[in-house]
């Protein structure tokens, strides 16, 4: 399975490329991965996939930590990400490059699952954010180790997607429906003994 990154268009290195296309998650690659043409930026984004596969490989919980990304990228400066990253030497510049590197992880994506809509590459996992350095997983991995998780994180956002348009009592009614047949969802779900034996591996991965 090809992993790409999400479309945008661009004319100079210097300016914000516009209209980009549609894609799986709100930051945009075009405002991320700057290239002088659209073909150049899909180039890169091959390129950065494949430094992300070399980073993750030497770490010892086969995770993307932004941090180890950077320092990577300092002793490689040749690299497709290094010249994504502003070199400024300042500890404030590190901490902006690590950022850097979270939003071009964000917007690396690819297709999963037989499925033709792409889908992030690498994920976060709640477990994982409360660790000092955080960390993304390969997106497979993630959904093998930490689904219960990933299943109740989407449950919340679906949850505060409501909220986000409380200011509307019209739609009040809706997503009261949403929430509710959600929780339902989860709580079949999760007492499902066909989850408990798919998953077995993931809880225990999670008590541990």
């Amino acid at each position: 399975m090809a992993t790409k990154t999400k479309k945008g268009a661009g004319k100079k290195p210097a300016t914000k490329p516009a209209a980009p296309a549609p894609v799986a998650e709100d930051v945009e690659a075009a405002e991320v991965i700057v290239a002088r043409t659209e073909k150049d930026r899909r180039e890169i984004a091959e390129k950065i996939t494949q430094e992300f596969e070399t980073i993750r490989a030497v770490n010892g919980e086969g995770k993307l930590v932004p941090a180890e990304v950077e320092a990577w990228a300092k002793a490689h400066r040749k690299s497709a990400i290094a010249g994504q990253l502003n070199w400024n030497d300042t500890e404030a510049a590190r901490l902006y490059r690590i950022s850097q590197v979270r939003r071009i992880v964000q917007v690396t994506v690819k297709t999963y699952d037989n499925s033709p809509t792409l889908v992030r590459a690498y994920v976060s996992l709640p477990s994982d954010r409360r660790l000092p350095n955080g960390g993304y997983r390969p997106l497979g991995d993630a959904v093998t180790v930490g689904r219960r998780q990933l299943i109740e994180e989407a449950v919340e956002q679906l949850k505060r997607f409501g909220d986000r348009f409380s200011y509307l009592p019209e739609l009040a009614p809706l997503f009261a429906e949403i929430n509710a047949s959600a929780v339902a969802f989860v709580a079949r779900l999760m007492t499902s003994k066909a989850a408990t034996s798919v998953h077995t591996g993931e809880a225990v991965a999670e008590k541990s």
